[in-house]
């Protein structure tokens, strides 16, 4: 299993977000409380690329270094049990109520700011108190920056009690800011000052250079995902390595027959880029045959909508899509540890394409694009003659 290591400063790779989110903050402070930065910054990023670490060094290294601003660090999601909560930071409980949730994140929030809180309010009168406290304690360049952590993985009736009782009123207030980390489906805000002054950014991979250090299988295996980096390095075995990635990205799904089955779906979709669910029923049929397995009888809906459900697959353009950082570690796993089951997964995708290429004749040329590296992959491991062998007739929906 792989044992994360809490953030630690020495050790934090510099990104580019860093120094957008300063530069907001300096502005704001030197212009005197003029020129504010946007009402939320959302960092987008997928499973396994730091967003967590990136929340921790804003809240502990960069915003600190300005003594007008007060930021707490929020997480909506439950946290790995390797990281170390410190102070000015809240983490949701197992099994979160709702209503009893956004009060105790309330009651936790006044007590940071010494804001007065009363007895076993309700909601409305929790959000009087909170409110009012911080429209009269944040004014002029003093600021007040929540940090929402892991926003979209949250529980949804959750997150909707939390915005209306909490995030919506306070996105009112002038001197109130956010920043948020999330994943897959966004959230639909009610809120207007979250909905139109939302400031986007999507986070890259690393520099796989950077990464790599001069480490060989880092080099060639990370794909410039900071998990994968970091397993690799902890480990002498790098197939065992990808597979405790594999698991602990996949750890979003219950342990139980159900998470076999998706990482299966999962296995046979990695070697597309984009699909959709007729490519979808011809990968996992050719799965299944080169295991030799019936294939389980889920529609082939039930399937899009149960790894729609991790958040780890979504759709985007014109087709579906699996997490760069999932769909490159599976790649690599296959590749290093089943490599016949890799050829089968390309030499499928592979004649997927050249039977749209022969279907629709005015798009040959593009479709042919689309097959040539499945056909690079076979003629390098030298299966591309048996695969060609085997063309027929396949046409996907």
């Amino acid at each position: 299993m792989i044992t994360l290591t809490p953030y630690s400063k020495d050790t934090f790779i510099h990104r580019a977000e860093v120094d957008l989110i300063r530069g907001k903050f300096k502005q704001f402070v030197e212009s005197g409380g003029k020129e504010s930065p946007p009402k939320a910054i959302l960092l987008r990023g997928e499973r396994g690329f730091g967003k967590s670490w990136l929340c921790f060094h804003l809240h502990r290294t960069i915003l600190s270094e300005f003594p007008s601003l007060s930021s707490f660090y929020v997480a909506l999601s439950l946290l790995p049990k390797e990281y170390v909560v410190e102070a000015g930071e809240w983490v949701i409980p197992e099994d979160p109520k709702p209503e009893e949730t956004c009060k105790n994140l309330m009651a936790w929030v006044c007590d940071q700011l010494e804001i007065p809180y009363p007895n076993d309010p309700t909601l409305l009168e929790a959000r009087r108190a909170l409110i009012g406290g911080v429209e009269t304690k944040f004014t002029g360049i003093n600021a007040l920056v929540l940090i929402l952590d892991s926003v979209f993985e949250a529980d949804w009736k959750l997150l909707e009690t939390v915005e209306q009782n909490m995030l919506a009123p306070l996105a009112e207030l002038p001197n109130v800011f956010f920043i948020m980390t999330g994943r897959g489906r966004p959230y639909p805000w009610i809120s207007p000052a979250l909905r139109t002054g939302m400031k986007e950014e999507t986070l890259k991979e690393f520099p796989i250079e950077q990464l790599a250090k001069g480490n060989e299988k880092v080099q060639s295996l990370s794909g410039g995902s900071p998990l994968v980096a970091y397993a690799l390095l902890q480990s002498d075995d790098p197939v065992r390595a990808l597979n405790e990635v594999v698991d602990y990205l996949l750890d979003v799904i219950p342990d139980s027959p159900e998470r076999r089955r998706m990482r299966e779906a999962f296995e046979a979709l990695c070697v597309l880029d984009e699909f959709r669910e007729g490519e979808m029923e011809t990968m996992l049929k050719a799965y299944y045959e080169a295991k030799n397995q019936p294939m389980p009888p889920n529609p082939i809906r039930e399937v899009r909508d149960d790894l729609l459900k991790t958040y780890l697959f979504r759709w985007e353009g014109g087709g579906f899509r699996l997490d760069a950082s999932l769909r490159n570690v599976l790649q690599n796993y296959l590749k290093h540890h089943q490599p016949d089951l890799w050829q089968n997964l390309n030499c499928a995708a592979y004649k997927i394409y050249l039977s749209y290429a022969e279907k629709y004749a005015q798009y040959r040329s593009e479709y042919e694009k689309l097959a040539a590296p499945f056909k690079a992959v076979l003629n390098m491991a030298g299966g591309l003659a048996e695969c060609e062998k085997t063309i027929a007739t396949v046409q996907p929906a």
